[in-house]
């Protein structure tokens, strides 16, 4: 709260005064990644590329190195969070 006078002045400064823009801030790395994912179900050169990493720490920095190519920015704990739970949710399936 702030204790001020309302005058003349302040009337034409209120009223003179451009809207304040606000611009959201940069998405989270998890739905950078999420982004990410979907560029690689549409495209069949990066499906090969990470489909040939077999090794689980290998696959995380290839994700992160071939997400930066493309202009997205998140990290490898983003990645890893994103495989933790497409595999819960994949075993959750079977649980009955």
């Amino acid at each position: 709260m702030v204790g001020c006078y309302v005058n003349d002045w302040l009337r034409s400064q209120i009223a003179t005064s451009e809207p304040v823009i606000r611009i959201a801030p940069a998405p989270p790395g998890q739905e950078q990644f999420a982004d990410f994912r979907e560029i690689v179900f549409a495209e069949l050169t990066l499906q090969e590329q990470l489909r040939a990493v077999v090794d689980p720490s290998s696959f995380v920095a290839k994700a992160k190195e071939l997400g930066e190519a493309n202009g997205f920015v998140f990290t490898e704990e983003d990645v890893r969070a994103a495989m933790a739970t497409g595999r819960h949710t994949w075993l959750s399936q079977w649980q009955i």
